[in-house]
């Protein structure tokens, strides 16, 4: 009676460590699959702007488009651009979808302008950043050019041309240079990174993960234990 016994303790003693492994295994691949990023859980990211970074344009821009890479929430949206001394929003963001929209007042001038915003992703958290373009001087090279005409009025006396006889050509025209507005290479700001938050569900699925493989390891002790009495 004694042997078939023994062979019943060998044999379970040989399988439990098979058994463990079957359970552990599936455990351990669900808390690595948790421990790792997922693209899912990641923040929203901006796609593009409108005018975009470093741009040199002709004209004024008449608004300011983001575009992010989900839907972004209605409130919490700021963009601000500010450039010679003024800022230039005109009301509140306009939030659809995706695209955050910001217009401007008219009257920009030449010069260098800065974008700063911030905005609200799907899943509640804010993404900022900021750069800069340009606009350049299209309205005062016209004005410029025209004030540059050579005067047709002639000399009212001899004493006029007397007194103007030392000055240069420039000077006795009216010829003024125009300063050029020169385009600025100002690079975007990119979007700083965030860690995020492992979420508390996932904490709860490690908990109950570890409480089964914690079961798992005394039931092959247990086995065991039977299997050498």
């Amino acid at each position: 009676m004694r042997e078939p016994r023994s062979r019943r303790a060998r044999a379970i003693a040989t399988l439990a460590p098979v058994l463990a492994t079957a359970v552990l295994t599936p455990l351990v691949g669900a808390v690595l699959l948790l421990a790792s990023p997922s693209p899912a859980a990641a923040h929203d990211t901006l796609l593009g702007t409108e005018p975009a970074a470093s741009a040199a344009l002709d004209a004024p821009p008449t608004q300011v488009q983001l575009t992010f890479s989900a839907d972004q929430l209605a409130v919490g949206a700021v963009v601000e651009v500010t450039g010679a001394g003024a800022a230039w929003g005109d009301g509140t963001p306009v939030v659809a979808g995706s695209v955050v929209t910001q217009a401007l007042l008219p009257g920009m001038p030449a010069g260098e302008y800065t974008v700063t915003w911030r905005s609200v992703s799907g899943d509640g958290h804010p993404v900022e950043g900021a750069y800069t373009f340009t606009v350049a001087g299209v309205a005062d090279a016209a004005a410029a050019a025209v004030s540059a005409e050579p005067s047709t009025t002639p000399a009212a006396s001899g004493a006029t041309d007397e007194a103007t006889s030392g000055r240069s050509p420039e000077q006795t025209d009216g010829q003024t240079a125009a300063p050029s507005a020169e385009p600025s290479s100002s690079p975007a700001t990119d979007t700083p990174d965030v860690d995020l938050p492992r979420s508390d569900a996932g904490g709860w699925l490690v908990a109950g993960i570890t409480v089964l493989a914690v079961g798992a390891v005394a039931a092959v002790v247990r086995i065991r234990r039977t299997a050498s009495g």
